[in-house]
């Protein structure tokens, strides 16, 4: 069990801060609750301010390979995961009333992947009017 210690305190997991800057004053950012090591699970956090947006807004997160993300709060959206490709989808029809909302997930790193950091990548994609 030290050893297990050990080997997690050593792992190192980029903490995802991905921002996208888009029109409209819409702001996307992710981040990770703290470093899980294999086999740990965290909390994977996407905040959204909306600009003003009020329809159609969709988020797509490319999770690595040895990753599994479980919704956990979404702010009333829909969610998809697809085993295959390791994308999350999560979209609504009417965005939330609130101009900035968080979502979260449970993030889950599979006990036989291979330590190393590791990186998510979010696209948020919305119509205007």
């Amino acid at each position: 069990m030290a050893r297990r210690s050990t080997l997690l305190c050593l792992i190192p997991f980029a903490a995802v801060i991905a921002t996208a800057f888009m029109p409209g004053g819409v702001v996307i950012e992710g981040a990770v609750a703290e470093n899980p090591g294999v086999g740990d699970q965290t909390t994977f956090q996407v905040s959204i301010q909306k600009g003003g947006l009020d329809y159609f807004g969709r988020i797509l997160i490319q999770a690595p390979p040895d990753c599994q993300l479980t919704p956990s709060s979404l702010f009333g959206g829909s969610f998809d995961w697809d085993d295959d490709t390791h994308i999350a989808v999560v979209s609504w029809l009417k965005l939330p009333e609130p101009d900035r909302f968080d979502i979260e997930f449970n993030l889950l790193v599979d006990p036989n992947a291979v330590a190393g950091p590791r990186e998510l990548d979010l696209e948020f994609s919305f119509i205007q009017n």
